[in-house]
């Protein structure tokens, strides 16, 4: 991630000027890095908190970190959705059973802390899970999110596939 991504003026269309770029994208870039750097703990803190809660449970985190693009096809053969890809965090069994792992960083403070801290997931992450289950045809999604160091400073939820909520994604 070296070079940083200029966004579009949203008024005229035109890139900004170098003395118009801001400090704001390189802390974007910054902070997308160190969530990138933080997969691993947050797929190690993922297996840790859930075997202690569900010891009975079989689980297996897999660093599944590659880029796809959706398989299903129309009747004569052709891609569906060639649109939709997704770049994994992870794949995660439980008891034999395939599903998505999203790995989330987050400030404490942030809108999104107090989201997560009151047990629910970001609308944003929400419909980013959604969009990876259609992607990989999948049937459930785990988002693990770390705020600190410790085990404590983390939180996990549980996604259900949603049809509908794909077929608005599409619509989309």
């Amino acid at each position: 991630m070296g070079m940083l991504l200029r966004r579009y003026h949203k008024v005229d269309g035109r890139m900004p000027s170098p003395d118009e770029t801001t400090v704001e994208e390189k802390k974007n870039a910054d902070v997308l890095w160190v969530g990138h750097n933080e997969e691993p703990s947050i797929r190690n803190l993922f297996k840790k908190k859930f075997q202690d809660e569900h010891p009975m449970d079989i689980v297996e985190v897999i660093n599944d970190c590659h880029m796809y693009q959706c398989g299903a096809r129309d009747k004569d053969g052709k891609l569906k959705y060639p649109f939709v890809l997704c770049d994994l965090d992870g794949i995660v069994k439980i008891n034999g059973v395939t599903g998505i792992l999203e790995c989330k960083t987050c400030n404490i403070g942030s809108e999104d802390y107090r989201i997560w801290k009151s047990g629910k997931v970001p609308l944003k992450y929400y419909l980013q899970c959604c969009y990876y289950m259609l992607c990989m045809n999948l049937p459930y999604a785990y988002i693990c999110v770390k705020w600190g160091i410790s085990p404590q400073e983390c939180a996990y939820m549980y996604i259900e596939r949603n049809l509908e909520v794909e077929e608005m994604i599409i619509d989309m």
